[in-house]
Formats: structure tokens, C-alpha cells, sequence
């Protein structure tokens, strides 16, 4: 066998186990030094891996294996390569508003991001404290779920979270004690279809067609309907002077028809409304996860659209919030109330107010201030001076998870002052049992109970039919109050005439009482007022006069606008032409036109003719009528004032003085004296028949002149119409001064009358006409010797006279030779 050497058995076997254990510590060093180097390219890679602008990581690493933790853009994440899926785990090094990615890119592989991580962003992670706050992509709506905690407890959030809708699953407490400033969410929870205050019980009456009205004649039509209640009110004249009119009410109610009132929704916002509940989606069956107070918010959003009513119109309803919280051990009162708003008629108001204010603190269960914080809406309301909402029917919606924390914060006292107003309270029991301090709160002691989403769906539905149901005005008795302008016809009952079916009414002073007892609803029924002017005011009364200072009912309906009739009237007025503020005689004012009426608008009008144009006055004076200062009028929005001007006519007479033998040549240096009465005034007065200078007569000088030594003109101005007595002082150089003096009529129209007085009659005046036709006054005077020196006529006289005694003498001197 040579040199071989056999081996015992026990040491062959000793030197095989030795070779096993070299080999065996050769590959656990081979295993731990490519554990080492995957590890190291991890760090690397993680370290190295830039943020692009779709927040995607480019690299040559092969795909990873299902629960690889990466990061990518400055965030980490864990992968599924099965599914193609990643959860966001929190932040690596991102600082201010971050994007969250609808998706990234690793070793080739596009993963959806579909979950982000409980607590990725919370407190917890000290790489969260330069975060502001996020925005997530949404194009693809592939995140589903937002982990427990995921945002708790950073105050440094300060933006706006919009939770993307696809989201379906938020965790416990998700974003408690973060600091986001509003929070919005998808719509989950509402109210059955067709829930809402409008379709409870269709429209209110309908009226008749306005133009119908109009056909009958009336004027002014004043539409005061309103909610359930419909009220129009129309009136027109009767006559043709327009002093009596009539006043149609019409009216109708439906009294199942909510409107008129307001609603206040108390919000329980403890911590325990951050809880997770399970729901299906209203809109699209899905199953969801959402914190209470989100399905509370969709509910109370619903409710407050079903109160309202259109969002484009302006309803009678109106709605208000009020959330409480608490602190734990803290004082249970106003501090314990988080926020309100005063009362809307606006959807968006109330959208606004509930992102605005997100549920994200730790607060207790303080029953106390939810009912201190409507009282005070209540009584900020009735506070409101001259306000059309004061002693507003309310309803409040008391909604809590749970049960007062201490249970002195229960609420009690304060909910029965506010029943004992009247108010009516209906408390929602959501994710929980009634309990007896709900019940307390109860107006009829029932408590909705919505154990679970769909339940509080239906909770939210009944208490709103019941607020309909309990909340119904019906106006049985309406008492309409008339105006200052008018009064009933007759003062009987007779005046106030109601429509078959329509109850019955009483006239009482100045109000028209309407009882509708046991009338129908859902019809119009109508009451006919029959009005007139009051007494002694139908030439008073102008202008716009409203029927009716109001209309009200026991069931709180006022109204103010009232119809109105219009009436005009056509004044007279007489005014002094010579001077406008000086008084006209009695004389002139008793033919002032009285005053017209009434007359509408747009009517033609033309003055009144005046029975006399020129009148004597007592005093003598003679006024002349000029005329009025208008004709035809149109009325528009306004009486008419005719103006009608007097004057006293200021007159000259004027005459020349002519040589009556040579053919009337102008004669100069002939004096005269004007006189009038001094007893002018006194109409019973008779003039002495000449001027004698003293004081026994009852002339006395005016005026003076002397004739023109060219033209003879004698002229005497400012005269007004009347007597006056024309004296010749003295005549002409050579001429004679005549016997006898002139008693002058001075009529109004400028025209005068001359007559001779005295027992010897002086020269009479000659009438001739100049060029243009105007009267010429003359008057003749003769040389001394010439005869007659009465002349004219007298001349003729004279001279005829003695012809006659020559011829009587010639004839005696006959007879006496024949003896």
C-alpha cells in the first residue's frame, strides 16, 4: 500500500465536520458583505434622488420588491409592486405647501399613490415642522385613504385641507389639533330626495291675473303675498269727482306650507365627532368612512337648502348656526362656544360658514352653551329696533353624539326659557341612543335617534316634517285700518262686502275687522271696502293718498305698502297787477272761480270764466280783469293754479282847446282845474253839481294844466275810472271865460262822458278823429263880444232868441199904430 496511512474512523469524521464549518462561515461573510453593499446603495440613492417637477424618481434600480420603503421627491414612500400601488409614509426633507402626487416612478414602474400613512404627517416626524400646508394633484382621483392621525397635532398647517373626493376611508382623529383654516370634503350623507319645505305642500293660493283688475278699473294694485300667504290689495275711484273710492282685499293661505320663520341648527362639536362612521354615499352607493361631524355638516348643509328654499330667490326663511365645544373641568358656559352666525336667507352664507370653521380641537360635550349661543341669536334678533323678524316663530335643530360633560353643562334651564318664548326645540341623538338630557331639551319630549348615517339621515327628514307640521300661521281674523284721507260710506257693515265662502266682517271706526273661521284654505277669498273722503276735505285733498295705513292678523302678517289713489285739483287765484302783494277789494275776490275737483292725471282742464271783468269797489276804485294767466292744461302729477290779474286802469284825458270863431285854432294859455270827490267812497254819496272852493262841496282839486300855447293840448294823467269835475280858471288872452263846468265819466276802457253843469251851460266838447282813427276832444272858446258865450248850440240860441223878440217887438208896434 506504500506510504499510505490508514485514518481512524473518528478522526476522518472529525476533519469533515471541521471543513463544514470553513465553508459554512465562508458564505455567512459572503451573505452579511451583500447585505452591506444593498444597504449602502439604499442610502445612496435615497440621498441622491432629485425632486422633479411631477415629483418622480428616475432611476436604472431594477423593479422593487413588494413593501420597499423609497424616497422619491423628498418624501417617502412604501411600495406594492404587485398592485402598482404606494402608501405615502411622511416627509424627508420638503418644506413649506407640498404637492401630494396622484403617482410616482421608481426603477421603471409607475405606483398610485392610493393611501397616505397614519400619522405621516403628524406631530410625530420632526421633518413636518417647515410644512405649511398641501395641495393634491387631481386629475386621476386615485387617493382612497387617509390614515389615523395622519395630520394630527401640527399647528404649523395653516392653509386650506381639500380632501379630494375619491377618498373614501379617513382614520381616527386624522387632522385633531392641527390648525387647517377651512376643510372641505365630498357630500356623503343628505336627506331623502324630495325632502324640502316647498314640496311639503305645493304653492300658496294663486291669484287672478293682475290685468283682470286693471279691466275693472282699479288703479293701484299692491301684491303683499308672502310664503304660504297670499295677499293683494287694490283700489279705485267710484265717482266721477273722485271722493269715494273702493278697496278690494284679497286673500288666501296655505297652512301646511312652512314660511316665516327661523331656524337655528346647534352643533355638537366635541372630539367624538372626529370619529370614523361607516355610510353609503348618497350619490353614488359607495361605502365610506368619513368622521361624524362631515355626514353632520352634509345634513345641516340639506336641511338649510330645504328651509330656504331657491338659492336665486330671497325666502322668508331663514337659518343660523351656532357650534359648542368645551373644555374638560373648564367652565361651562358662553366660553364654551365656539361660533355662530347670525341669521341668512343665503345657502352660500351658510356653506361658507361650516368650511370656514372645521372641526380639528379637543372639546367636551356642553349642552349648556349650544342653548346659551341660540338664545343669543334670538335675542341679538329681537334686539334689532323696527326689525320685521322680531317675534319670529323659531326652530331649533339640537344636534349631539353624546351625553353632557359635566352633567351640569345639560342645557335645561336655558331650553325652558326658550320654550317658554315659545321657541320649539328638536333634538337629533346621532351615533347614539336618546338620553334623558336630550329629552329634556325636547319641546314635546321626543328625541330623533340616529343610531347609525342612514338613521340620521332619516332623523334630520322627520324633524324637518315636524317643524313643518307644528309651525303653521293660520290667520283666521285680518283687520285692515283705513287711512287718515278716508272713512267708510255709511259706517255700517254694509260698507265691508266678503266673497261667497269668505266669513264675515265688521266695520268698527276706522277698521274693517275680516273673520275667516272656518274658511277654506287653499282659496282666495275676498272683502270689498266701500270709502270716501272724509267730510269737508273734497277740496282738500290732493295728490297721492294712500287707502290704508295697514293690514295685520293675530298671526303676525303686516303689511306696510298699501295702494294708493291719485287725485288732483284746479286752483284759482286772483292776484293785484299793479302790485302782487297788496290785497284786491272784497269786490274782486267774490268772483274768484271755487276750486275744482277732483280730476285725474293726465285729464285736460280749462279755467272757469269770470261772471264780471270790471268792477266798481266800495271805495270807488274800478278794477278790470286781465285775464288768466294759462289756458288748457294737461294735469301732470300735480294740481293746476290758475293765476287771474286785476288792474286799475291809469287813464289820461286830454282834450284842445280851439278858438271857436275862427275855425278851431289851438288856443294857448287857457287854465284848468281837475277836481274829484272826496266822497268817492261812500256809494250812497250825490255830488254837488259844481266846484266852488269850498269846503261845503264835496270836489277838491287833483290836477291842474295849462293849454300848449302851440298845440292848445290840455292833458291830465294817472286817472282812475270814475267822476270828476273839469273847470276852465282862466281863458285865453282876449277870449271869455265860459259860465258854467264839465262833469267828466272816466269808464274803464278809456272813453269819456262830458256833460255841462251849472245854470249857465259852458262850451260843449267837439268829437272829431285824428289820422289814425282816435278819438279828438276839443274844446271851443270865443273873443270877448262874440256871442254866445255858451257856445256852439247856445250861440244858435241866442241869436234865434233875438230874432224872436225883434219880430215880437215889430209885430206890438203894429198892433199898436192899427189902434
Amino acid at each position: 500500500m506504500g506510504n499510505s496511512r490508514k485514518i481512524p474512523d473518528g478522526r476522518k469524521k472529525n476533519g469533515d465536520r471541521a471543513a463544514g464549518r470553513i465553508a459554512l462561515l465562508t458564505v455567512l461573510i459572503l451573505l452579511a458583505f451583500l447585505i452591506a453593499q444593498t444597504m449602502s446603495f439604499s442610502k445612496a440613492a435615497r440621498a441622491e434622488s432629485p425632486l422633479n417637477p411631477q415629483n418622480t424618481f428616475q432611476d436604472t434600480a431594477s423593479p422593487a420588491a413588494s413593501g420597499t420603503e423609497v424616497g422619491i421627491g423628498g418624501l417617502m414612500y412604501r411600495l406594492d409592486s404587485g398592485a402598482h400601488k404606494a402608501v405615502l409614509l411622511g416627509n424627508i426633507s420638503l418644506e413649506g405647501v407640498i404637492t401630494i402626487p396622484e403617482e410616482v416612478n421608481y426603477g421603471g414602474d409607475t405606483y398610485s399613490v392610493t393611501e397616505i400613512a397614519g400619522n405621516a404627517f403628524s406631530d410625530n416626524n420632526a421633518a413636518n415642522q417647515k410644512i405649511t400646508g398641501f395641495v393634491f394633484e387631481g386629475k386621476k382621483n386615485l387617493l382612497e385613504t387617509i390614515g389615523a392621525s395622519a395630520f394630527y397635532g401640527r399647528k404649523n398647517y395653516t392653509g386650506a385641507l381639500d380632501v379630494p373626493h375619491s377618498v373614501k376611508t379617513i382614520g381616527m382623529e386624522a387632522y385633531r389639533g392641527a390648525s387647517f383654516s377651512s376643510l372641505t370634503h365630498k357630500k356623503v350623507a343628505g336627506l331623502q330626495d324630495g325632502i324640502s319645505f316647498p314640496s311639503l305642500a305645493g304653492a300658496r293660493p294663486e291669484l287672478r291675473d293682475e290685468a283682470a283688475l286693471r279691466e275693472e278699473g282699479y288703479e293701484s294694485i299692491v301684491d303683499s303675498s308672502e310664503g304660504n300667504i297670499a295677499l293683494r290689495k287694490s283700489a279705485k275711484w267710484t265717482d266721477a269727482h273722485l271722493t269715494e273710492a273702493e278697496i278690494l282685499i284679497e286673500y288666501g293661505e296655505n297652512e301646511q306650507m312652512v314660511s316665516n320663520l327661523d331656524f337655528i341648527f346647534v352643533m355638537d362639536y366635541s372630539t367624538s365627532m372626529l370619529t370614523p362612521a361607516a355610510a353609503t354615499g348618497i350619490s353614488d352607493g359607495q361605502p365610506y368612512s368619513y368622521p361624524r361631524s362631515f355626514y353632520m355638516e352634509d345634513l345641516v348643509r340639506d336641511t338649510a337648502r330645504a328651509i330656504l328654499g331657491d338659492t336665486e330667490t330671497k325666502g322668508s326663511n331663514r337659518v343660523g348656526l351656532v357650534a359648542f365645544g368645551g373644555v374638560n373641568g373648564g367652565a361651562h358656559d358662553m366660553g364654551s362656544l365656539l361660533w355662530t352666525t347670525g341669521f341668512t336667507h343665503s345657502l352660500q352664507d351658510i356653506d361658507s360658514a361650516l368650511t370656514a370653521h372645521p372641526l380639528i380641537d379637543d372639546n367636551v360635550t356642553d349642552y349648556t352653551a349650544g342653548m346659551k349661543g341660540a338664545a343669543q341669536l334670538i335675542e341679538e334678533r329681537e334686539q334689532q329696533a323696527g326689525s320685521e323678524y322680531k317675534n319670529r316663530k323659531t326652530v331649533i335643530f339640537f344636534l349631539s353624539d353624546g351625553m353632557p360633560l359635566p352633567e351640569s353643562a345639560n342645557g335645561a334651564a336655558e331650553a325652558n326659557q326658550l320654550k317658554g318664548m315659545g321657541v320649539e326645540i328638536l333634538p337629533i341623538a346621532m351615533y347614539t341612543s336618546q338620553n334623558r338630557y336630550l329629552q329634556a331639551l325636547s319641546s314635546s319630549g321626543v328625541v330623533y335617534e340616529a343610531a347609525d348615517t342612514a338613521k340620521f339621515e332619516e332623523a334630520v327628514s322627520q324633524a324637518l316634517l315636524e317643524a313643518a307640521e307644528n309651525a303653521v300661521i293660520a290667520n283666521t281674523g285680518l283687520v285692515d285700518v283705513l287711512s287718515e284721507h278716508f272713512v267708510f260710506q255709511t259706517g255700517a257693515d254694509t260698507d265691508a262686502l266678503v266673497s261667497e265662502g269668505g266669513g264675515s266682517a265688521a266695520v268698527l271706526s276706522d277698521q274693517a275687522v275680516w273673520n275667516l273661521s272656518g274658511c277654506s284654505t287653499g282659496a282666495v277669498h275676498t272683502l270689498t271696502l266701500k270709502v270716501r273722503l272724509a267730510d269737508g276735505t273734497e277740496m282738500d285733498k290732493s295728490g297721492v293718498l294712500p287707502t290704508n295705513k295697514s293690514l295685520g292678523a293675530a298671526g303676525g302678517i303686516v303689511t306696510d305698502a298699501q295702494p294708493e289713489l291719485e287725485r288732483y285739483l284746479v286752483n284759482y287765484r286772483f292776484i293785484n297787477g299793479d302790485d302782487p302783494q297788496a290785497q284786491l277789494p272784497e269786490e274782486v275776490m267774490s268772483l274768484l272761480p271755487p276750486t275744482e275737483g277732483g280730476c285725474r292725471d293726465g285729464a285736460s282742464v280749462s279755467p272757469q270764466a269770470v261772471a264780471e271783468k270790471q268792477v266798481a269797489a266800495e271805495n270807488g276804485e274800478v278794477w278790470v280783469f286781465g285775464g288768466w294767466d294759462q289756458d288748457e292744461v294737461t294735469i301732470d302729477k300735480g294740481n293746476v293754479l290758475y293765476t287771474g290779474k286785476w288792474t286799475r286802469p291809469q287813464l289820461s284825458f286830454e282834450f284842445i282847446k280851439v278858438d271857436g270863431s275862427s275855425g278851431g285854432t289851438p288856443l294857448g294859455g287857457a287854465g284848468f282845474t281837475l277836481y274829484e270827490c272826496r266822497f268817492k267812497k261812500d256809494p250812497g254819496h250825490t255830488h254837488t253839481e259844481l266846484a266852488t272852493g269850498d269846503a261845503s262841496g264835496c270836489w277838491q282839486e287833483k290836477l291842474t294844466d295849462v293849454s300848449d300855447a302851440d298845440t292848445g293840448s290840455v292833458r291830465f294823467d294817472s286817472l282812475d275810472a270814475g267822476q270828476y269835475l273839469l273847470a276852465e280858471t282862466k281863458a285865453a288872452e282876449g277870449y271869455m271865460l265860459p259860465h258854467g263846468q264839465w262833469l267828466v265819466t272816466a269808464e274803464a276802457d278809456g272813453t269819456f262822458a262830458i256833460e255841462g253843469k251849472g245854470n249857465s251851460l259852458p262850451p260843449a266838447f267837439a268829437l272829431t278823429s285824428d289820422d289814425q282813427g282816435r278819438t279828438v276832444y276839443k274844446l271851443p272858446n270865443y273873443k270877448k263880444g262874440d256871442v254866445p258865450l255858451t257856445g256852439g248850440f247856445g250861440a244858435v240860441l241866442f241869436t234865434a232868441a233875438g230874432i224872436i223878440v225883434i219880430g215880437l217887438a215889430a209885430a206890438q208896434l203894429i198892433m199898436a199904430r192899427r189902434k
